[in-house]
């Protein structure tokens, strides 16, 4: 969340009257452009409901309210102008719980409706649809209050710049705070009674945050990386894994650091990473029965989450299990990863056209909270036999006062005693145990399958997408599953045929039709990282030319000429409000990996597998742009430290020069995919194309010297490499161990 200076703002009625709300939820992300690069579309506006006619579940969910809610865009502002009302702008999300209580409360009560529509133009908008907009409207309202979140409430000039904020507002006065009609009442009379007051006090925020930080004036330091390692060292939970305390959000790209650590003589830093993912996985944060991660804890110990899951959340938890499977060789990890991906197959992807849905909601109604996942104790015991219920009630703690404070009978399940206990305790054989274990669970997911399910959101978001299609590689790499690999490729092949444009890059949406949200650089960096991973999974060369092609678009449309960095959307767009002018780089990782840390990645990447020095500088440029504003942000600069990692350390780099049908070909990609070795990478040449492609120099004076004739791996890090061999457990050694 946005940490900075506060301008100072007169309003102070307005500030004393309106306590700040508190953060409910997590953190950022969305305008809706019309047609192409650079084109606005305004199409005429009437102030009433006008939702209908979106595609956005959230948006779509809020079209018989009484508030006449417009969309995003031109055509609001325009409306705002034209009456002289300001506009009151809801930022939300169909999955965000407290969204649909302030929308309950608030916007479909007729009174405080009425105050709205005579007052202000409404627009809500989707965060996952416009993360761009959200974006900005999360820092604006931190300026205020020093806080953000979903549901974010702003207030804005018919400009789009905003001068007042906050996120959950009461329908009326509770816990000392005023209630949502009155504040209504004040902002409004503070906009027609004091309007150069409010306008000044716009002025200074927009001001505030048009100002980008200048490149970092520190030149690049390896110490960066020791600083965020030592972050996360600082604020580890040894009892229960994480960092911090409560509220637990899961920090997969920290504990990938970890594991890149771990490989470079940090001892301490994989029994941290293990620790972290034993946890979770025992824990509530991660459904027992049904497989897949949910949003966040709102305990330290993982028991109790809150229940939404979301794509951006499993993808890179899969690989984080992935790595601790390949680390260990213990199946409980592997267990997991498997149950992220089952989750996925069955409720999160369009497993005939390809493409990996958003979320899905934590609750059925305002009057629930989880109780698709929660259970009593009376409900399982209606439907287990005793020697089942022996060993499930207290291997998931199901007992006759739950976890959850709206129905304290309702349970959480979570691993709270191990088997090998239970079956002592019980006098029961272990492998009867077992057997008792996944007997009795049956029952319980058959049962649960009865319920009414939590909404899923059926979008397919481009760079989310890009970041379940590498995890899907990735668990094929780690244990060769030709499905996972196969609805991976197919995703990408469907954003390639649907969403991307020549010169234009990727929309943020595929698959509904309406591709029209052009021009953010998470979506087109996300893309080019997942092409990079299926060029090496498959030694399709076409994957590597489109990443090279969608890197060099990043590189002439998003990249800040001024202060160094990728911007976080295309500054050839023109947006709606005067917000969208200031330009955004975002390299902190919230939630999602910041964009210019994965862009770091992928330039080093495309370096390491091509050999072509420019990337390598490109990488360079993006990792100084931002040396002073990493300094103090902790785990949160994870995806940049892991930039910085590779930049400092070579990974391991395999050339296998084969034809793919070839069997010893097929034996010598095994190997090197079946040993742990973060951040490796495979390249795979076929011998008649051994002179056309782009190789480190390295790489390419020892495939030339050596012309093998039958299928041959080439291991180098850096500038050394290891004899030429054609032994497949030769190959594993080298993996393992070269330097």
């Amino acid at each position: 969340m946005y940490v900075g200076t506060h301008p100072r703002f007169s309003l102070k009625f307005v500030l004393v009257l309106i306590i700040s709300a508190i953060c409910l939820t997590g953190c950022s992300k969305d305008e809706k452009l019309h047609g192409q690069l650079g084109q606005t579309v305004t199409p005429p506006i009437s102030l009433e409901n006008r939702l209908g006619s979106e595609t956005s579940a959230y948006l779509k969910s809020a079209a018989g309210q009484p508030v006449h809610w417009q969309p995003w865009g031109e055509a609001a502002l325009a409306k705002a102008r034209e009456l002289n009302r300001p506009i009151l702008l809801d930022i939300g999300a169909v999955w965000c719980h407290w969204c649909h209580v302030m929308d309950r409360e608030s916007y479909e009560n007729a009174e405080i409706a009425k105050i709205i529509n005579e007052n202000f133009v409404p627009v809500k908008v989707d965060r996952d649809e416009r993360p761009d907009v959200d974006l900005r409207y999360q820092k604006a309202v931190s300026a205020f209050t020093g806080q953000g979140g979903w549901p974010l409430t702003a207030f804005l000039t018919p400009e789009g710049k905003v001068f007042y904020g906050g996120t959950y507002f009461p329908p009326d006065e509770r816990w000392g705070r005023p209630g949502y009609g009155m504040v209504l009442k004040r902002i409004s009379e503070a906009y027609r009674e004091r309007p150069n007051e409010v306008m000044r006090d716009a002025d200074k925020v927009f001001e505030f945050l048009a100002k980008v930080p200048k490149t970092g004036s520190e030149p690049l330091d390896k110490k960066v990386m020791d600083s965020v390692l030592q972050s996360a060292k600082a604020n580890f939970d040894p009892v229960h894994g994480g960092f911090g305390s409560a509220p637990k959000f899961p920090h997969a790209e920290a504990v990938e650091l970890l594991f890149l650590a771990a490989g470079t003589g940090e001892d301490w830093a994989l029994p941290m990473a293990l620790k972290t993912l034993e946890e979770m996985g025992k824990g509530g944060v991660y459904d027992q029965l049904g497989g897949g991660f949910h949003r966040y804890s709102t305990d330290e110990r993982w028991i109790v989450p809150h229940f939404e899951k979301m794509l951006y959340d499993n993808a890179p938890l899969l690989v984080n299990y992935c790595r601790a499977w390949q680390a260990t060789g213990d199946n409980f990890y592997w267990g997991i990863a498997e149950g992220i991906m089952r989750y996925v197959n069955t409720w999160g992807a369009d497993r005939e056209k390809g493409g990996f849905y958003a979320s899905q909601d934590a609750d059925i109604s305002l009057h629930d909270d989880g109780d698709y996942y929660t259970w009593t104790r009376k409900e399982v015991e209606a439907l287990l036999e005793s020697d089942e219920a022996r060993v499930l009630i207290p291997y998931y703690d199901i007992y006759e006062y739950g976890e959850m404070q709206h129905e304290p009978s309702r349970n959480v399940l979570y691993i709270a005693r191990p088997l090998e206990t239970i079956a002592k305790t019980e006098g029961i054989a272990p492998e009867e145990t077992q057997e008792l274990l996944n007997r009795g669970r049956g029952k319980l997911i058959d049962a649960r399958a009865k319920r009414q399910a939590p909404f899923v959101d059926q979008t397919l978001y481009t760079n989310w997408n890009g970041m379940m299609i590498t995890a899907y590689l990735e668990a094929y790499r780690t244990r060769p599953d030709e499905s996972a690999r196969d609805l991976a490729l197919k995703t990408l092949n469907r954003i390639l045929t649907s969403a991307y444009q020549e010169g234009e890059g990727l929309a943020h949406e595929f698959g509904s039709g309406h591709s029209d949200v052009r021009g953010i650089f998470d979506d087109q960096i996300q893309v080019a990282s997942a092409l990079v991973l299926a060029f090496e999974v498959t030694g399709d060369w076409n994957y590597l030319g489109t990443a090279e092609s969608l890197m060099q678009l990043c590189l002439d449309h998003y990249w800040d000429k001024s202060s160094g960095g990728f911007l976080d959307r295309d500054p050839r767009l023109k947006g709606a409000g005067r917000l969208l002018e200031s330009p955004q780089r975002v390299i902190t990782d919230s939630p999602t990996p910041s964009g210019n840390g994965v862009a770091a990645q992928v330039l080093l990447k495309l370096y390491y597998i091509t050999g072509k020095e420019d990337y390598r500088n490109w990488a360079q440029k993006t990792l100084e742009a931002f040396t002073n504003e990493v300094s103090g942000a902790g785990i949160f600069a994870a995806s940049y430290a892991i930039a910085l990692h590779h930049f400092y350390q070579p990974p391991l780099h395999a050339v296998i020069v084969g034809q793919k049908d070839s069997p010893l070909t097929g034996k010598l990609i095994q190997s090197f995919h079946a040993v742990y070795r973060p951040g490796k990478i495979l390249t795979l040449i076929d011998p008649q194309d051994a002179g056309k492609h782009p190789l480190p120099e390295v790489v390419r004076a020892q495939i030339q010297a050596t012309v093998p004739e039958v299928p041959t791996a080439f291991v180098c890090a850096g500038t050394s490499c290891a004899p030429p061999t054609q032994d497949p457990l030769k190959l594993e050694e080298l993996v393992a161990s070269f330097k």
